[in-house]
């Protein structure tokens, strides 16, 4: 609720107004447009956010003459933009295409505790070690010039 708060203290009453009309009049038609043209509803969700965030935002630059025209063609192109988009796999995908089990890509429950014994420091050492070397060779560099953050 805060952040709808904010927006309200942030946006002048005539802006609101007419955001407020155009997403009354325009926002079923809106979301329909994106749906028939996106795989799933969450993406559909998103698309319809970052369109009347931008809306928004232009508002507030200026008047915008054709109203629907320009929900339309931000629609669009976002909707292209989510399809230039590389897909995501998720690692469980990824796991079943390699025949490996669901927990193929857990990390073991020693690396995410903090070291208590030498052995486990080691472990996580070697765990980092190995990560290092491995990423630095898929970016085709060497280790040194892949650092990761260690926890």
């Amino acid at each position: 609720m805060d952040a709808v708060a904010d927006i309200h203290d942030f946006m002048s009453n005539d802006i609101r107004n007419f955001a407020a009309r155009a997403v009354g009049q325009l926002g079923q038609r809106l979301m329909q447009f994106i749906r028939a043209r996106v795989a799933n509803d969450a993406d559909s969700e998103d698309i319809l956010q970052d369109v009347w965030q931008q809306f928004v935002t232009t508002l507030e630059d200026g008047p915008i003459e054709r109203v629907g025209a320009w929900l339309y063609t931000v629609a669009r192109n976002r909707i292209i933009d989510q399809y230039r988009k590389p897909p995501v796999a998720s690692l469980e995908a990824l796991a079943a295409e390699l025949g490996l089990d669901d927990e193929a890509f857990e990390l073991p429950k020693s690396l995410l505790q903090d070291p208590t014994t030498p052995e486990s420091g080691d472990l996580r050492n070697l765990f980092w070690e190995q990560s290092h070397t491995t990423l630095a060779e898929l970016a085709g560099g060497t280790a040194s010039g892949v650092r990761l953050a260690r926890t």
